[in-house]
């Protein structure tokens, strides 16, 4: 069993807020039912009652970003009228793995061109990520609203990865 909390503190009227999370927290975990036991069973009794027992520590991480509703988490800057750029950082402490900041920033044009970009998972040893960018659009109407948006990402030896989302909202 595990437990997910979390909070969100709104500081200022011009929409900075700050939160943290604990998620994955519970117990530690063991391995119950009949598939479990006929995986396990492979060497001998002993050997499979030891490792059936003993668990595993559950994975658990804390998280302090910022928030900001509806859009990407961080502090909104307005530049204008029409124009807002939103900064974000991310501070990870998992159970698993190194500490690791994420941070980025986001520029909304007429507010429905955004163009983004950022670095995810700093100072974590053996990361996989890095540098990454995208752009959107969003567009409305009476009936309903849509949003259009395309991410780019350095996965390292993975290579690069593309990720294209469409929202509607009605």
């Amino acid at each position: 069993m595990t437990l997910e909390i979390g909070t969100l503190y709104q500081i200022s009227d011009r929409g900075l807020r700050i939160g943290a999370s604990l998620t994955d927290f519970g117990t530690d975990a063991h391995l119950l039912g009949p598939r479990s036991e006929s995986h396990l069973r492979s060497g001998s009794v002993a050997q499979w009652r030891q490792r059936r027992l003993a668990g595993f520590a559950g994975y658990r991480s804390v998280r302090a970003p910022g928030a900001v509703p509806g859009r990407a988490s961080g502090l909104p800057i307005s530049l204008g009228e029409a124009q807002v750029l939103t900064l974000a950082v991310d501070a990870a402490h998992p159970s698993d793995n190194t500490e690791s900041v994420s941070a980025g920033a986001e520029l909304l044009l007429a507010r429905r061109y955004a163009l983004r970009a950022g670095y995810q998972d700093a100072f974590q040893e053996d990361s996989e990520v890095g540098l990454t960018a995208g752009a959107g659009f969003q567009w409305g109407k009476e009936r309903g609203n849509y949003r259009l948006d395309y991410g780019w990402a350095d996965h390292g030896r993975l290579g690069n990865a593309h990720r294209i989302a469409l929202e509607a909202h009605f």
